[in-house]
């Protein structure tokens, strides 16, 4: 009998499998990237309820929306070549890679737009005066930061010949990488529920109209984004608590989940922004903008002293409404 190789396999069983849950990614990746091209292109046009409040994250989710479905396509060829089982660890954590690091640059994403709603919910006259302006670029490079981290630490490994019995992200993950995920994903869900709720309360309660469409959007991209995000983490925190391993299967399903939310996104902007909600906004927008521009001048006209320009159009003014009075009364003579 011949004796395995130790480089040979983890594992032989048919852990793996193409099911359904694989093709349904594939397909969310496809229509993710579709679709978020179509939606970036629409802002060529109409964007302005963007360019206040967190008009700038929900603008950096759906733009790295793209980059998501993009960089899952390599893994996931991968996955259907291999029948989803005794992939090589070096081959899966090459094409995984790019995944890892746009998962976590999305979590954070998502994370730093509730915590911006929070901060605008808690103090709006501060938050327009010294956060909004810093908090989109601290965003970013929180994002870049821990999406590094990310990777670097799914890169260690110390058994590059050996080959998983799947082909799940978490299947290429060290364990000090899985401890170190789990352990995020969960303080970013306990941050993103928490700053939500808060965002939510302060969305029935203002009156700020021209803001309404970015107010909606961003609240119901979190809400989706939680309930999605939420669920695997949930599932995983519970087994963890209980001493069941989930393995791979909570990683097939949470991708899942992360593709088709954005899907959900897309039919969130198309749901929210019409184009007759953006038209009455813009109508809105506009007689708001005249009539401040209306009283501006007529502050300054009655903090000036009249000059001689003003004094003569005034003149000239009495004088065709005298000219318009004595015409009306010719007029009256004559009928009578």
């Amino acid at each position: 009998m011949s004796e395995v190789q130790p480089s040979a396999i983890v594992s032989t069983s048919n852990y793996g499998k193409i099911t359904a849950i694989h093709i349904g990614t594939l397909l969310c990746e496809i229509v993710t990237i579709i679709l978020n091209i179509l939606l970036y292109r629409s802002w060529k046009y109409q964007k302005h309820y963007l360019k206040k409040e967190c008009g700038a994250h929900i603008k950096a989710i759906v733009m790295f929306s793209i980059f998501c479905g993009l960089s899952s396509l390599p893994y996931q060829f991968l996955l259907l070549t291999y029948n989803n089982e005794n992939c090589p660890i070096l081959l899966l954590v090459v094409l995984a890679l790019p995944r890892v690091f746009t998962v976590r640059f999305e979590i954070c994403q998502y994370t730093s737009m509730a915590l911006d709603r929070a901060c605008a919910t808690l103090s709006h006259p501060i938050y327009h005066k010294h956060i909004r302006t810093t908090s989109f670029k601290l965003s970013m490079g929180a994002s870049l930061i821990l999406s590094t981290v990310d990777s670097v630490l799914y890169l260690l490994h110390d058994q590059w010949d050996m080959t998983t019995k799947s082909c799940s992200l978490g299947s290429g993950a060290s364990d000090i990488s899985k401890n170190y995920s789990f352990a995020i994903n969960m303080i970013c869900l306990g941050v993103l529920i928490a700053c939500s709720i808060f965002y939510i309360h302060d969305f029935f309660h203002t009156n700020r109209f021209s803001a309404q469409i970015a107010y909606k959007l961003a609240m119901l991209m979190l809400v989706s984004f939680a309930l999605l995000f939420g669920v695997t983490n949930m599932i995983s925190f519970a087994g963890r608590l209980t001493g069941i391993d989930f393995g791979s299967i909570l990683g097939n399903y949470g991708d899942f989940l992360m593709q088709l939310n954005h899907v959900v996104v897309f039919f969130i902007f198309t749901c929210i922004v019409s184009p007759r909600k953006l038209n009455k906004i813009t109508n809105v927008t506009i007689s708001a903008t005249s009539h401040n521009r209306n009283d501006g001048n007529s502050l300054t006209a009655q903090g000036r002293l009249p000059t001689a320009g003003s004094v003569r159009s005034a003149t000239n003014t009495t004088t065709v409404a005298k000219s318009t009075t004595n015409t009306k009364v010719i007029a009256t003579n004559s009928c009578i």
